[in-house]
């Protein structure tokens, strides 16, 4: 719970406003927003108005048009689409750094200095900070090490600390940091075969695709990733998927793939493929934390990350013949030129799907 303060429409005091939840907003609302050039959003918030004479009446949603004082950098990832940072829930709320946000963070000046900065609204107690998944996503390009990675999170860790000294800053034991790294190198693998994946549709898919080869080329992206030993109902595949299937004003898929600096890079592709494939990982490692008792958003700068997640819709995971698996809304705005209904592209998806490994 936390309060709002708006100017009054009719030009009195501001009218408080004690927010209770705030409903996520969705790919098309976002993709409006990053490409509107405005500063202002519509949210829906359950609450109470305190300076409303029938305060005390009860809770109730209401529809708002929020402007802010400068243009959004960063948004957090809640279950359901994104929020801006500023209306994710105080208290229970564990919200967990991308390395967008970790860099912006080196930016940030020191409290004294006096000076706005977009990340000062979570140096406050309601919130629990965390950086590792900017830790484990990394910066070389390729897997770490670990004593990469136990660098990478001192230097972290003690950057937080020291740009939001008033904020909740959680911290993990060595033994909880060596699982967390352990479990992370698990993935390697797989990574490596998404990664191929990638390489493998990068030069058929990095420009749109004309009209007439959309279903051909489908049917050759499923089949790449059989061959890759992917299940296809992965953020990986589903995103390029994505990536085929986009309009003509802009793909969230392409912005967050970037298949064109795959297709160009040469004999540097594995670290571009690795990149990539570390940005959409945040998907999954978000959608874990969907069934945790306490709430987890991912903050991140990363705006095509964002509106993929918004067209993703993870559901959460399951578990299929001992692989975890992750379940997905999608939300057709994600894929404007697909014929038929996304669950139509689900099920041909499954029809076609005999790899049995992760």
């Amino acid at each position: 719970m936390f309060t709002l303060r708006l100017p009054s429409a009719n030009g009195g005091p501001p009218e408080v406003f004690e927010v209770h939840e705030a409903k996520p907003i969705g790919l098309s609302d976002l993709s409006l927003f990053l490409s509107g050039g405005t500063n202002s959003f519509k949210v829906r918030i359950r609450g109470r108005v305190l300076t409303a004479p029938d305060a005390a009446a009860g809770v109730r949603w209401y529809e708002l048009r929020v402007r802010f004082d400068q243009r959004l950098k960063h948004f957090a990832l809640v279950p359901g689409g994104v929020l801006p940072p500023d209306f994710v829930l105080r208290g229970g709320t564990r919200l967990v750094m991308d390395r967008n946000v970790v860099s912006d963070l080196q930016n940030m000046p020191e409290r004294d200095a006096g000076a706005p900065h977009p990340l000062r609204w979570l140096d406050t107690e309601e919130f629990h900070v965390n950086p590792i998944l900017g830790v484990v996503e990394g910066s070389k390009r390729r897997p770490q090490t670990w004593g990469e990675f136990e660098r990478e999170y001192t230097r972290a860790e003690k950057l937080v600390a020291r740009r939001l000294p008033r904020a909740k800053l959680v911290q993990f034991s060595g033994t909880v940091r060596r699982a967390m790294f352990e479990m992370h190198q698990e993935f390697a693998p797989r990574a490596a075969r998404e990664g191929q994946f990638l390489h493998a549709v990068a030069s058929r898919i990095a420009d749109q695709v004309a009209g007439r080869d959309l279903r051909k080329t489908e049917q050759f992206i499923l089949q790449a990733a059989e061959q890759a030993g992917l299940r296809p109902l992965t953020a990986v595949v589903l995103t390029v998927l994505a990536k085929l299937y986009e309009g003509g004003h802009g793909s969230p898929a392409a912005a967050l793939l970037k298949l064109k600096e795959l297709r160009d890079a040469g004999a540097d592709w594995q670290g571009c493929a690795y990149n990539a494939v570390a940005d959409v990982r945040q998907m999954e490692v978000l959608s874990t934390g969907i069934t945790m008792p306490d709430l987890v958003a991912a903050l991140t700068g990363d705006l095509g990350l964002a509106q993929v997640w918004c067209g993703l819709r993870p559901a959460g995971v399951k578990l299929d013949d001992g692989k975890i698996g992750f379940y997905f809304r999608l939300d057709p705005a994600l894929f404007p030129r697909l014929k038929g209904s996304t669950d139509d592209l689900i099920e041909r998806i499954k029809a076609g799907n005999t790899v049995s490994g992760g």
